[in-house]
């Protein structure tokens, strides 16, 4: 879902399978855009579990993700899309990268 905004927005989307996280955070490694200061608009990926979001805010301490059983882009969550409504692990740093 990441990548139809990014589709949308920029009119492109990454990675050489644009529907796998590790495919597109390899093009976005490769982009060297990572970053330690997330701004509203930027990629966070929590690589160990295969989950991808939008920042909502400078900081990223919110961002909104894909929810396959609601078939919308419409999941609220911390940047390691952990917590009670959350399968992920809160002890994996979440990378983000800057749309290059």
């Amino acid at each position: 879902m990441v990548n139809k905004i990014l589709k949308a927005v920029l009119g492109y989307t990454m990675g050489a399978n644009p529907d796998l996280v590790p495919s597109v955070e390899a093009a976005l490694r490769a982009a060297n855009d990572q970053t330690s200061q997330p701004q509203q608009g930027d990629i966070d990926v929590q690589g160990q579990d295969g989950h991808i979001g939008i920042c909502a805010n400078a900081g990223c301490t919110l961002v909104f993700s894909n929810s396959s059983s609601e078939h919308c882009f419409c999941d609220e969550s911390n940047p390691t899309f952990s917590g009670p409504n959350w399968p992920y692990s809160p002890n994996v740093q979440p990378r983000f990268y800057h749309i290059p």
